[in-house]
C-alpha cells in the first residue's frame, strides 16, 4: 500500500504545482481567490503549512482510495478504477458547491479548484492501480482482510 500512496500523492503535488503555476490557472485563481492582491505576491506571506497540509489531505485521500478500489470495489482494471475514481470525484464536486454559494465565492475559482481535485483524484486513482498490478501487496491483503 505504501508505494502506491505515496508515489500517487506525489503525482497530485506535481499536478497542483502545474495546475496553479503560471502556465496553467494562476493568474484567474489568484485573482478570485485572492481579490485585491496581486498574483505575484499570493504565497509571500509563507506557503509552508498550507502545502504541508495539501500533502496531507491527499495522501490521506490517496489511502481511502486505494481501499477502495482494492478492497470495496476490487477493480482489476484502469477502466473500473476509473469509474470510481469519477464517482468519488463527483461526490466532491458535488459537496463543495453549498460552501461556494454561501461564501459568495466566485464560480471561476470553484472551476479551478474542482478541475483540480477531479483530475488529481483520477491521475491518483490511476496511477495507484496500474501500480498496485505491478507491485505485489502483502500489506494491505493482510491489514484489510477480513477473513
Amino acid at each position: 500500500m505504501l508505494i502506491p500512496v505515496v508515489l500517487a500523492t506525489l503525482a497530485t503535488q506535481v499536478l497542483g504545482a502545474l495546475w496553479y503555476s503560471p502556465l496553467l490557472f494562476c493568474r484567474p485563481w489568484a485573482k478570485h481567490a485572492f481579490p485585491n492582491t496581486n498574483y505575484q505576491d499570493v504565497g509571500k506571506d509563507g506557503m509552508t503549512f498550507p502545502m504541508a497540509m495539501t500533502a496531507l489531505s491527499y495522501t490521506m485521500v490517496c489511502a481511502i482510495l486505494y481501499y477502495i478500489i482494492g478492497e470495496v470495489f476490487k477493480t482489476s482494471t484502469i477502466f473500473e478504477a476509473t469509474k470510481v475514481a469519477l464517482l468519488f470525484a463527483t461526490v466532491t464536486a458535488f459537496i463543495q458547491i453549498p460552501n461556494y454559494i454561501h461564501e459568495k465565492r466566485s464560480l471561476i475559482l470553484y472551476a479551478i479548484n474542482i478541475g483540480y481535485q477531479v483530475t488529481a483524484i483520477v491521475l491518483a486513482v490511476i496511477l495507484m492501480q496500474v501500480l498496485s498490478s505491478i507491485i505485489p501487496d502483502v500489506f494491505t491483503r493482510s491489514v484489510f482482510s477480513l477473513q
